[in-house]
């Protein structure tokens, strides 16, 4: 069984904000937490409530097995075993919000 991996859970969260070119306060107060304790989080110094990870994978628009996957024994389900049907609903699904689907499986491969 993994352990939990917050400095690899901060990094990701950071890296996701920084592509959205928010600074840490914008993003804090977008979530109403305080900036000392959101930037605890980015540090893996402190771990968000369950309520709070959700509140900032709904923010940054990712995933919460996507921000967690290095703790995660069971990581979401890679490209290659999806179905085709499974294939087609999200590549359809990242066009309608503007996300190039093989731009997006090429970032989940490199990370």
């Amino acid at each position: 069984m993994k352990t939990f991996d917050g400095a690899a859970l901060g990094a990701r969260i950071r890296r996701k904000r920084q592509e959205y070119g928010l600074s840490q306060k914008e993003m804090a107060d977008s979530l109403g937490l305080s900036l000392s304790f959101y930037g605890h989080i980015e540090r893996g110094n402190r771990v968000p409530s369950v309520p709070t990870l959700v509140m900032i994978a709904n923010r940054l628009g990712i995933g919460i097995d996507a921000l967690m996957k290095d703790s995660l024994d069971y990581p979401c389900l890679p490209q290659k075993q999806w179905s085709d049907r499974q294939l087609g609903i999200f590549r359809q699904f990242l066009e309608n919000q503007g996300e190039k689907p093989d731009d997006w499986f090429a970032r989940e491969e490199e990370e």
